[in-house]
Order: C-alpha cells, then structure tokens, then sequence
C-alpha cells in the first residue's frame, strides 16, 4: 500500500502547486500524464488480467486454438509483431497503455477546454476505479473505450462517418465496442425540466436499492412516480433481478443528482458537452445494477465501462463549476481531489485484501497491490 499511498502524495501535490501557477498548467498536466504512463506501463504483476497476458504472449497462444479463433486479430498480429522484434513481454503492456492514454488525452482536449479543468481531469481519472486501475485491469478494453471516448467528438459534432469509423477502429481493439454504434442514435436528448424530474426518480430509486431496502417499494416508486421508471421496473422483473450498487456508483448517483439540479445554469449553447455528458452518466449508472443471472450482469457491467469516461468529464465540469462560485476556489477543487485519493486508496486496499483474488494462485496478479517496477523490454 505505501507506492499507492505515496502515489497519491504526488499527485495531490502536483495539484495543490498547480493552483497557485495556473498560468504554467501545461507543465503540470504533461507531469502528471508523465506519472500515469510511467507507471501504468512498466509494473510488474499489477493487474487482474497481467498473468494472463503474460502466458498468452511467453508461447500458450500459439497452441491454443480457441484463443486465437477468440481473440482479435490485432493483439495477435501485435503479440507475433513484439515477439519477432525480441520484445518481452512487458512491451505489450507498454503498447496498449500508451494507445489507452493518448486516446483519453485527445478526447480530453476536445471535451475540456481549460488547461486548470484538464489537470483535473487527470487527476480524478488517475483516481477513480474505472480509469486509471481499470486500464492496468483490462489492457484491451481500456484501449478500446478510450479510442471511443475520442471518436465520441464525432457524435457532438454530427458526423456519423467519422464516429462509425472510430467505432470500427475500437472493435479491432476489443470486439464488445461494435454496440457503441447504437449510442448515436440517443446521444441528442434534452433534459428538459420534466425529463429532469423522470431521471430524479428513477437515481432516487436506486439509491433505495443500494441500502438493501424492499424491493417492493423500489417497485412501487418506479411504477407509481416516473413513467420512464415504469419501464424499468418492468425490465427489472422479467429479469429476476434486483438493484445493487457498490458504493463507488452510490457517489456517481450522487453527483449526477447534483449536476441534475444545476445543470439549468448551463446554456447548452456554451456548454452543451455537460449536458450530453449528463446523458451517458445516466445511461452509465443505469447499467451498473446486478441480477440474480451473473452473466447478464456481466454484459451490462462490461458495457458501462464505455460511458465512464463521460461520468470523468461532467464529474470535472461540475467540481470547477461550484469552485467557481465559492472563494478561494482552489479549495473546492483541492478537497475534491483528497476525497476521491482517500477513495483511491481504499479500492486498492480492498481488491489487496479480496479472498477470492487470493484463492487464485494460478494468476500471481489476481488481487496483488505490491507495486514494483519492471524495465526489462528484451528477452
């Protein structure tokens, strides 16, 4: 835990100094994209899936048929590429966390104009569970919604060619980015006071569902309060499901709560990204509840990854939007940033301390938080 601790001093401080030299944030965004590259790129045995890919690049996939019949051809054409070169397999990790970021950063710079917002940004997705650990989790799939959250420029700006090819890109990263097509198509909602009201409720109702009470009365506020919550709790039924939400998206409930109520002092015109960011926040949480069959819960947890960025954006948009109205304002945003580090590290401590990670010794990187770095990048 002491790397992850320290980690989190680092960034904190580069923070808390960026506030005072906001005419010299470049630098501070450029160290801070520094640190996550360095050290997402060359760990050693930090990540659910690192065993894995290690196996698979040090030979088992070229004798395992299922997996190449699976896999996307691109990682095996990257894997036979990096293997040919006399790269080891530490070049993998490099490669994909570097297609991770430099994705993320260029759709950054697209959806967040200030140069005080983009550090924020960095430091608040370095920190929350889906952005930063979620890349070093799933080397792939964080390529690919990365790559999406850029082309996603593409559906503010109406151009459905250049966003379809953007999808195409992804899905030769990681194939469960071919759904994200659909998404053009709902990205153009308007929340208007009524619809405003409809999605209150329904976020009201899940919180209900996240302190364990009745399924009945959660049944009862969406069927008899909010007509879209009607729908739900229909979907919900056949299902055989029920709402349950880590404590992680119980904030991002919270905060969308909070960006619902403000977000009438956004003209759409100045800042219309916060209220489509609003929208993918919906659909994010909308899918992060489980049902009593693990694999539909798998799809839709998979799923919901790719709307996280979105939840990084408005999250973003709203802290510098209160700091702006509250002296000094650098306060608000140091605060912010210490909650989500504390929050931070306590992930990290938790999937540390996860037995049933630890039960599994074929993967030595399956619950394991013992940084350490690796800079061999030849065989």
């Amino acid at each position: 835990m002491e790397f992850w601790v320290g980690l989190t001093a680092v960034e904190l401080l580069l923070m808390c100094t960026m506030c005072f030299f906001e005419n010299n944030c470049k630098i501070f965004i450029y160290a801070e994209l520094s640190i996550i590259w360095v050290v997402a790129s060359f760990r050693y045995l930090i990540g659910a899936d690192y065993s894995q890919y290690m196996s698979w690049y040090m030979g088992e996939l070229e004798n395992n048929m299922l997996l190449l019949e699976n896999l996307e051809s691109s990682f095996i054409i990257l894997v036979k590429v990096l293997n040919d070169l006399g790269g080891s397999f530490q070049t993998i990790f490099i490669v994909y966390e570097t297609i991770s970021l430099s994705f993320f950063y260029k759709g950054l710079v697209f959806f967040v104009k200030e140069d005080k917002e983009k550090m924020l940004a960095l430091v608040l997705y370095s920190f929350l569970y889906n952005g930063f650990w979620y890349s070093m989790n799933n080397i792939r799939g964080a390529a690919a919604i990365a790559i999406l959250f850029w082309g996603s420029q593409f559906i503010f700006k109406r151009d459905f060619r250049k966003f379809f090819l953007s999808v195409a890109l992804a899905s030769c990263v990681h194939y469960s980015a071919m759904f994200f097509v659909l998404v053009y198509s709902v990205s153009f909602v308007k929340f208007k006071i009524k619809f405003k009201l409809e999605v209150f409720i329904i976020l009201l109702s899940m919180c209900i569902g996240y302190f364990k009470l009745s399924l009945d009365i959660l049944m009862f506020f969406m069927k008899n309060l909010s007509n879209y919550g009607d729908k739900y709790a229909d979907l919900l039924v056949a299902l055989n499901g029920e709402w349950r939400l880590s404590f992680d998206i119980f904030i991002v409930v919270c905060t969308v709560l909070l960006g619902t109520v403000i977000a009438d002092r956004f003209d759409e015109k100045r800042n219309g990204i916060f209220l489509l960011s609003l929208t993918y926040c919906v659909l994010y949480i909308s899918m992060n509840f489980q049902f009593y069959s693990v694999t539909i819960t798998d799809i839709f947890g998979r799923i919901s990854k790719y709307f996280f960025f979105f939840y990084l954006v408005f999250l973003t948009k709203l802290i510098n939007e209160i700091s702006n109205k509250i002296k000094p304002s650098f306060m608000i945003l140091i605060m912010a940033c210490v909650l989500y580090g504390l929050l931070f590290n306590y992930n990290v401590y938790k999937v540390g301390t996860d037995p049933i990670a630890k039960s599994m010794g074929a993967y030595l990187s399956q619950g394991n938080i013992n940084y350490e770095f690796n800079f061999s990048l030849f065989k």
